[in-house]
């Protein structure tokens, strides 16, 4: 399957359930990471987990490494990348031999 999307799930502390915050907090961290043109990238946060502990991304392939950079090197929240794959559905997977065949 190809696509030029690129999906993460990452964790989130403090708990964060307001999705505007979270896309705040990362866009802050882009500009301060790679500058205005940084943190112009494109990205939408597709879920937040009801109780905010979890949230998933898509963005483009390219733009995916720049995002991962940014938001773990921010102080707050604490933004952990769990899974990311080109295929959604991988992310809902818990088991490690389905991890190890990501696309």
């Amino acid at each position: 399957m190809n696509t030029d999307y690129h999906y993460m799930r990452f964790s989130v502390s403090p708990k964060t359930a307001d999705a505007l915050s979270l896309r705040q907090a990362i866009q802050s961290a882009l500009v301060q990471t790679f500058g205005i043109a940084g943190g112009s990238i494109y990205l939408d946060i597709l879920s937040v987990v009801e109780d905010g502990n979890e949230m998933v991304l898509r963005t483009t392939k390219g733009d995916s490494t720049m995002i991962v950079a940014a938001v773990t090197s921010a102080l707050t929240p604490r933004i952990s990348l769990e899974k990311e794959s080109s295929f959604l559905p991988a992310l809902c997977s818990i088991s490690a031999a389905l991890d190890e065949e990501d696309i």
